[in-house]
């Protein structure tokens, strides 16, 4: 992306489980994101997205290397937020102490994994993959749509995206349904342009590694590519000349 901008902008992949809190995550951008910043949001299949999910632990991993990070939410939004920090220091003080730079080397300066992840096979990699337009809640889409708007408002431009998926996945539904899905988020996700057709990121298991969501390396350089043409073709109906 980097390379394919000519260097014009400061690039970050900030990829975080989908089990950390979205409220906070939305938080957390807002605090940072400014005038002439841009936010490609390309979430996983949001199907089973909750409007007021609780806190996991895995959220308190994230912020353990900075509490501090918390002043940029009101933790009244949150469920679950001290319950679940004292379930994780129940188990974290039984874990083994690690450095924080232990994993460092696992990614590059972008935030990108940079070890080799091999092809596979056609298979299904774990984790279920449902986008199912009857669970996707309204609600939650019009949240996404609202917060995308808010972000406008300060100067940040948005453009929605999709994340990978594993097409054989056990839990992979046929086509038909997965249009109702994608027709489903451009009703209700009318705040900011939706510029990618999401078939374009769904891609055979040979191209995932260890869950239906993480491509190989191949596979994230074809989605990587995808995502710049999409970039590309939105800013040209723009004006904008990348």
């Amino acid at each position: 992306v980097d390379e394919s901008f000519g260097g014009e902008y400061k690039i970050t992949n900030l990829g975080l489980s989908y089990m950390v809190d979205m409220k906070l995550q939305q938080d957390f951008l807002y605090a940072v994101l400014d005038d002439n910043d841009i936010l490609v949001h390309a979430p996983e299949d949001i199907s089973d997205v909750e409007e007021n999910p609780e806190f996991e632990r895995i959220t308190w991993r994230v912020l353990e290397s900075n509490y501090d990070m918390l002043k940029y939410t009101d933790i009244r939004e949150h469920r679950g937020i001290f319950n679940v920090f004292e379930d994780y220091n129940n188990v974290r003080k039984d874990a083994k102490i690690t450095d924080y730079n232990d994993k460092s080397e696992d990614y590059d300066t972008y935030g990108d994994i940079a070890f080799e992840r091999e092809n596979t096979d056609d298979t299904d990699k774990g984790y279920e993959t449902w986008y199912n337009a009857n669970t996707l809640s309204e609600n939650v889409l019009t949240g996404y749509s609202d917060y995308y708007a808010k972000l406008q408002s300060k100067g940040t431009k948005v453009y929605f995206s999709y994340g990978p998926a594993n097409l054989d996945g056990k839990f992979m539904p046929p086509k038909g349904l997965r249009l109702a899905y994608a027709e489903k988020v451009s009703t209700y996700i009318v705040s900011v342009p939706i510029i990618s057709d999401m078939e374009n990121y769904l891609y055979n298991g040979k191209y995932f590694w260890d869950t239906n969501y993480h491509l190989s390396t191949e596979g994230a350089e074809m989605r990587t590519e995808q995502l710049i043409k999409d970039i590309k073709l939105q800013m040209t109906r723009e004006g904008n000349n990348a």
